[in-house]
């Protein structure tokens, strides 16, 4: 699901429009033809197929928004932003905004850890109230193109992640470095490899 500002116009592709019917508030309309309008809070959003423009990170076809008033189509973009349920595309954008992160999963990544005291699980972090409504197969996604942006550090390997943990909490006291392994170790799988190698490594210990 992607949408892309050009200008004063707004494209979003096909999943986009799927997704905006569970919109509290929004139906989603079809007029035949492959035509189609959502009905919203603010107004009427219809979604024109002849005028949409290609973009990179669209599913499916392409389709400009218009908004009756505009408000409505903006009001929909941002709600769906919100909700994680479109990401926006940054083609056309600079190198800096491009480089950003965008969409509701990278942005809720980066405040969290903007916040927190060192690294983290990522089954940890998601219980935040943040990433309410958020699916996480979404943040897994979100974090692993943010580590390729050179955002953040992060390894979907967890015996990797260990080592990162181990790496930034090295002058950490001895009880504070166990806790945190004993808090990756439970957020593992029940009896995969890599859980029992931190349990048999906090043996050794």
């Amino acid at each position: 699901m992607a949408h892309h500002t050009d200008g004063n116009k707004t494209y979003v592709d096909t999943a986009f429009i799927n997704m905006a019917g569970r919109i509290p508030g929004v139906s989603i309309e079809h007029m035949g033809f492959g035509e189609f309008y959502a009905n919203t809070p603010k107004g009427r959003v219809d979604f024109d197929r002849m005028r949409g423009k290609d973009f990179p990170g669209q599913s499916g076809r392409s389709h400009q928004l218009y908004g009756d008033p505009q408000a409505a189509a903006d009001w929909l973009v941002e709600e769906m932003e919100k909700k994680g349920k479109s990401e926006r595309m940054a083609s056309g954008a600079t190198e800096k905004e491009a480089a950003g992160p965008v969409g509701a999963p990278q942005a809720a990544i980066m405040e969290y850890l903007s916040k927190a005291a060192g690294p983290v699980a990522l089954t940890e972090m998601t219980s935040h109230p943040l990433f309410r409504g958020i699916h996480f197969g979404k943040v897994m996604k979100a974090a692993e193109v943010l580590a390729k942006k050179g955002l953040i550090r992060y390894f979907s390997d967890p015996a990797k992640m260990q080592g990162y943990m181990l790496e930034k909490t090295a002058a950490s006291n001895e009880a504070g470095l166990r806790s945190a392994t004993i808090r990756l170790a439970a957020s593992l799988p029940k009896g995969s490899d890599e859980r029992k190698a931190l349990l048999a490594a906090l043996l050794k210990g």
